[in-house]
């Protein structure tokens, strides 16, 4: 595992590397803690990147630095490996997933060609895209829209590609399709697309089997992850949606876990008017190791909140093996439904059945982490 969250890759504009850092940002999600960009105009090869997020690693300076109408680049979530890949500036490849498991898709460059591959599995699904001339390999669809470029599809697996002047693949032994399911449930943007279908629509009908509630009260989505699961949750109980909780947008996804030391009011206000007195269904995508659900929940109370009632996707159980940043241990890997509520405080907890979140986007997925299946 690498630590790299998200790739881009462009061949043939002139502004290859403005191009890779507005598909970075788009993606920032995906990884916080650093982003790398390569460029190449044929004859020599010009890196720059660095720690934070994307606005704050590159300026106009770093980018006119970056020449050529080739360029790929990467976000990160692991501090240590930005370090790493100014030790080895001549690798030009960033590869997404665990090599050593064979479960990686890549992006690099090779004799001045964009050079991309998926693993046989598909695990780290990737989008095709063009711009005028230009052919853009991409990690996720939404980094398409926010450099004007027209989607095309997603790359199939077992697939090797060099993209330059003329375009080549090479087919490897294909195996069943096993894209990450905790992708479609929580990794992609919700406007991205996971094989012409989008991430946010999908979570909708995965909160709509939430829905079946025997209380009246207030949907409540944890921003921005639950957002999508809390419509759906709402159309079909017939709970009214309401903004009970606050996420400071000035806030990067890491400070509530370091500079203040997990304090989740950095990140999180609730507006007490609209709880108070409210049976609360909060609606996620997924608990974890359940202590940021521990926290609001604790807050949604103290500010007069009569019940909260959790709902969320499918159990997460295990670690990945293949690359993700799901890296911590998984309450629900010890821990039953009843000992999970009273853990976090909640009044009720209901987690989305993974046999019903399958027949609404299929059963040809990794679903290590929530059923410790390999894949074969």
């Amino acid at each position: 595992m690498n630590g790299i969250g998200g790739i881009f890759g462009i061949y043939g504009h002139p502004e290859a590397a403005k191009l890779t850092y507005l598909g970075l940002y788009a993606m920032n999600h995906r990884g916080q803690d650093g982003a790398v960009i390569i460029s190449s105009d044929r004859e020599n090869n010009y890196i720059q990147g660095g720690l934070g997020l994307v606005k704050d690693v590159f300026d106009e300076d770093k980018l006119g630095n970056l020449r050529g109408n080739i360029a790929v680049g990467a976000v990160y979530y692991s501090l240590d490996l930005i370090n790493e890949l100014y030790e080895k500036k001549r690798s030009l490849v960033f590869s997404l997933g665990n090599l050593e498991e064979r479960v990686y898709s890549s992006i690099g460059i090779k004799n001045s060609s964009l050079i991309c591959e998926i693993d046989s599995f598909g695990v780290f699904p990737m989008v095709i895209g063009v711009k005028e001339q230009a052919k853009i390999i991409s990690s996720e669809s939404c980094s398409l829209n926010i450099v004007d470029a027209k989607y095309v599809g997603n790359m199939l697996r077992g697939i090797e590609a060099s993209i330059g002047e003329k375009i080549s693949h090479r087919k490897k032994m294909k195996r069943e399709n096993r894209t990450c399911l905790y992708e479609v449930v929580y990794g992609l943007r919700p406007d991205s697309r996971i094989y012409g279908r989008a991430a946010g629509v999908l979570r909708e009908k995965i909160g709509a089997l939430l829905g079946n509630e025997e209380l009246n009260g207030i949907t409540v989505p944890v921003p921005d992850s639950g957002n999508f699961f809390a419509a759906g949750h709402s159309d079909y109980s017939g709970n009214p949606i309401r903004f009970g909780l606050i996420r400071n947008p000035y806030v990067d996804s890491n400070i509530t876990g370091t500079a203040n030391k997990g304090d989740l009011r950095v990140k999180y206000n609730v507006n007490a008017e609209v709880v108070k007195d409210k049976d609360v269904f909060l609606c996620d995508d997924s608990i974890l190791t359940g202590e940021t659900l521990r926290k609001i929940i604790f807050m949604l109370k103290k500010q007069g909140a009569r019940t909260v009632n959790v709902r969320t996707g499918p159990r997460v159980i295990e670690k990945c093996p293949y690359g993700t940043n799901l890296v911590m241990e998984m309450i629900a890997g010890n821990k039953n439904d009843e000992q999970i509520k009273v853990y976090i405080g909640a009044d009720s907890l209901k987690m989305a059945d993974l046999n019903e979140v399958k027949k609404i986007i299929g059963d040809d997925f990794c679903d290590y982490c929530m059923t410790g299946n390999k894949i074969p």
